[in-house]
């Protein structure tokens, strides 16, 4: 009886930990920390960040996207579960905070990027004073 008793308590036990352990597995998908530098940016200014196909345009359908609001000049933005393979990033700094709220884009006075990144595993990606000009 003792011995059926312990094989019932691991039974139950692995049939607890079992589902546990298959969701602690690593997603497939990849995520992009970009750490964004600017000097002159007021704090709380938002800086925009959207990931299209590879070699797309500014305007194709974004398939993830991300902003932060800048703190003593930098921001961090960070863009989860994406799909591992190469995009083309493009970015906006929104200077004079008019941009929309469901398709932002930047308009004079705003500073821009672009640049491909490939995503084949997690990624920190600077974006430094010299990546960025005017619209």
């Amino acid at each position: 009886m003792k011995n059926i008793s312990r094989i019932f308590a691991m039974l139950l036990a692995l049939a607890i930990i079992t589902p546990l352990l298959s969701s602690c597995e690593k997603s497939p998908n990849v995520y992009l920390n970009a750490m964004v530098s600017k000097q002159n940016v007021p704090n709380g200014v938002k800086v925009y960040i959207k990931l299209v196909q590879e070699n797309g345009e500014a305007d194709d359908p974004t398939l993830y996207e991300g902003d932060a609001a800048f703190t003593s000049s930098i921001a961090t933005v960070v863009i989860e579960d994406i799909v591992p393979k190469t995009y083309r990033l493009y970015s906006f700094i929104d200077m004079n905070k008019n941009a929309g709220l469901n398709d932002p884009m930047p308009d004079g006075g705003d500073f821009v990027t672009e640049t491909d990144v490939v995503m084949t595993e997690d990624r920190v990606i600077s974006m430094p004073e010299s990546y960025w000009f005017p619209f």
